[in-house]
């Protein structure tokens, strides 16, 4: 079975150098998607080298909390601690 993220961009930065931002929509809430994210940090990490940030876009509140959740399963090793898990909602953005 093969998994895509909904978006995937290469990032680059003055400061700390290249990272991976990969973003995703989640309308409703999903028990499967925290193993789903963890894969997709994973995969992207061990195929690029490169830190990876997920971003959940989340359309109300209650999914952006649960998105929100750390995403325990994944492990990645490195200087700048590569794996990172975000959410944002209506109620977090302008």
């Amino acid at each position: 079975m093969e998994r895509r993220v909904g978006t995937l961009l290469r990032m680059e930065t003055g400061d700390t150098g290249s990272f991976l931002l990969a973003v995703e929509s989640q309308g409703r809430q999903d028990p499967d998607k925290p193993a789903s994210w963890a894969y997709y940090l994973s995969h992207l990490h061990a195929k690029d080298r490169l830190p990876p940030v997920l971003l959940v876009v989340c359309a109300d509140r209650r999914t952006a909390a649960r998105a929100a959740r750390r995403v325990e399963s994944v492990r990645c090793s490195g200087p700048r601690s590569p794996c990172v898990h975000c959410s944002s909602g209506r109620t977090s953005c302008p």
